[in-house]
């Protein structure tokens, strides 16, 4: 898979940096109104915010990790579908498993 990287900086500057930058989370994002902006809850926001514009990239999102200080971070790692490579089955026919 190839992501021109000019794109996804983009990406993150559109939707995280600018409207995260030098607010007032708890007001300024309206998500925050209803959700403590808890390390973890921000890094549970971002990748919300980032998954469909950075696939538009061509790139996946493989997870977010916000440092918060040097003592506390939240890493949220980002689901994507697996489709089944193959199904093993009997000889009669019944199905095993899919891997």
């Amino acid at each position: 898979m190839l992501a021109d990287l000019v794109a996804v900086q983009n990406v993150i500057n559109e939707h995280v940096v600018e409207p995260f930058d030098h607010t007032f989370l708890n007001k300024d994002i309206a998500y925050f109104a209803e959700v403590v902006p808890t390390a973890e809850n921000i890094a549970v926001h971002i990748r919300s915010l980032l998954a469909a514009p950075m696939q538009e990239t061509g790139a996946q999102l493989h997870k977010v990790k916000l440092i918060e200080s040097p003592n506390n971070s939240a890493e949220v790692y980002c689901e994507a579908p697996v489709e089944p490579m193959m199904t093993l089955q009997t000889d009669v026919g019944r199905e095993l498993a899919t891997v």
